[in-house]
């Protein structure tokens, strides 16, 4: 879901704080990470009377949770926060408007934080960004979103290329609730626990979460894990495809989770192994090469339907999509067009207000065509714009 369909950026800005003020109630749609880095980003001033939650058995930060259901019976009605993000969040949307909720009554977390952080705190704050180490893998998966296999070059970054990445883009926002911490295969990357721990000690007051993603397969050296454990806002989450791989490998994922628990590393992970092939799928973004010459309705459409807002950071820029990134750097597409991306280094040279809004601009989806010039070459993310599948790490 993007927020620009039929509107000015300047008109979007007002509307919103008049439909959605800081004396308003509010009940939040949602009560996991978002959720509780929104309460430690507003304080007192976000007032939550209560949250919806399929998993209702519980109270969050001392509010009631309650199922879904309770907004249709609650009698009084207030503004409501989707705070989860993605597909799940269009989900929610589509709930509440077949309730009878409309787009002045409820909102979604990326709007929150970006809007009242600078309306309110004169704060540039933004959900999430993913820093890319590197695009080297140890798998070749279908349907790959980074189109690993396309890529040449089996390099990672070095510690001080993302090093200044970081900075870069810290100099400009102020907080961001998860910082994801994306490869290829990051743990290829032999700087992955210099990187996260260089990021924790210098910015660690300004993200609320950092997460690496990785698929378990390479054993990290002693060095590495040492340096994670120091990062007390660390989460690993493995992708583990061990439905797809071999038993070497198998084997290999069962070592690093035996390290990451010996080192008391918080991980999760997620595996397909053994499931039905109906649980294990990836949306099918299509042949990057091709380009489909389709009507810019078409494309506009496209782009605010995705519900893949992937925001990642690599070698100062920062874009939209972590797609068009992989595929600009595997040379499969042309470079990508500068509205596109943000040039990390060149925004600097800006006035604070004029950074901030084109900042907000940027991640609220305001572009000057009204898509990505990639969407021309993808076939989206989520239910609402793409009907195609690919099973999930199939080598």
């Amino acid at each position: 879901m993007k927020y620009s369909q039929g509107k000015q950026f300047e008109q979007y800005f007002h509307e919103f704080i008049k439909c959605f003020p800081a004396e308003a109630d509010y009940v939040a749609y949602g009560a996991g990470n978002a959720f509780y880095a929104i309460r430690e980003m507003f304080g007192d001033k976000l007032k939550i009377s209560y949250c919806v939650d399929m998993d209702c058995e519980k109270k969050v930060d001392g509010i009631e949770v309650h199922s879904p259901d309770f907004l249709k019976n609650h009698g009084e009605r207030k503004k409501i926060i989707i705070t989860t993000n993605g597909g799940y969040a269009d989900e929610i949307a589509g709930r509440l408007e077949a309730m009878g909720y409309d787009r002045t009554e409820y909102c979604h977390a990326q709007e929150l934080v970006s809007i009242w952080g600078w309306h309110y705190q004169h704060k540039i704050n933004t959900l999430f960004c993913a820093v890319i180490v590197g695009f080297a893998c140890n798998l070749n998966c279908k349907g790959c979103s980074e189109y690993i296999g396309y890529h040449k070059s089996k390099e990672m970054l070095s510690f001080e290329t993302v090093k200044n990445t970081i900075d870069n883009y810290f100099s400009i926002v102020d907080y961001a609730i998860q910082i994801n911490v994306l490869g290829g295969e990051t743990f290829i990357n032999r700087d992955i626990g210099k990187i996260c721990r260089y990021m924790e000690e210098n910015y660690g007051e300004r993200f609320h979460k950092m997460v690496i993603h990785t698929n378990g397969i390479v054993v990290p050296q002693e060095n590495v894990l040492t340096d994670l454990r120091t990062c007390d806002k660390l989460h690993i989450w493995i992708s583990d495809y061990s439905s797809h791989i071999s038993e070497r490998q198998r084997e290999n994922v069962r070592i690093f989770q035996d390290k990451l628990e010996s080192y008391h590393i918080k991980y999760n992970s997620f595996s397909t192994y053994n499931q039905k092939e109906a649980e294990e799928q990836w949306f099918d973004l299509g042949n990057p090469l091709v380009k489909k010459n389709q009507e810019a309705n078409i494309l506009k459409e496209r782009f605010s339907r995705c519900s893949g807002i992937c925001f990642s950071v690599y070698k100062d820029r920062y874009y939209y999509c972590v797609m068009e990134l992989s595929a600009v750097e595997t040379k499969l597409y042309e470079d990508a067009k500068e509205q596109d991306y943000i040039d990390l280094v060149r925004i600097q040279q800006c006035g604070r207000e004029q950074r901030a809004e084109k900042f907000l601009r940027f991640q609220l989806g305001f572009l000057p065509d009204g898509y990505l010039s990639f969407c021309d070459n993808c076939n989206g993310i989520g239910v609402g714009v793409n009907n195609q599948y690919i099973g999930a790490g199939i080598q």
